[in-house]
């Protein structure tokens, strides 16, 4: 074996400037207005998702691989 590992990170709605940009409306909001529907109630902060990318990446995961993370925020779930 080659021992790599493949997993894929899925994130939801995430609070950055670039999305507040694009969007042009309060981060509890979507494009079309509406309300973000994850039922966390907000957009994941970029260190969120960096911290479950750190997680695939340690030696704490090294019998994780095939996976897909959701970090979502529960969005999936519903």
């Amino acid at each position: 074996t080659h021992n790599i590992r493949a997993n894929c990170l899925c994130p939801g709605s995430v609070n950055t400037e670039f999305a507040r940009h694009a969007i042009g409306t309060p981060p509890q909001q979507g494009s079309s207005g509406q309300r973000v529907v994850a039922p966390m109630g907000r957009q994941a902060a970029p260190s969120e998702l960096a911290s479950v990318l750190s997680f695939l990446l340690s030696k704490d995961a090294s019998y994780v691989t095939g996976t897909t993370m959701m970090v979502d925020g529960g969005y999936t779930a519903i």
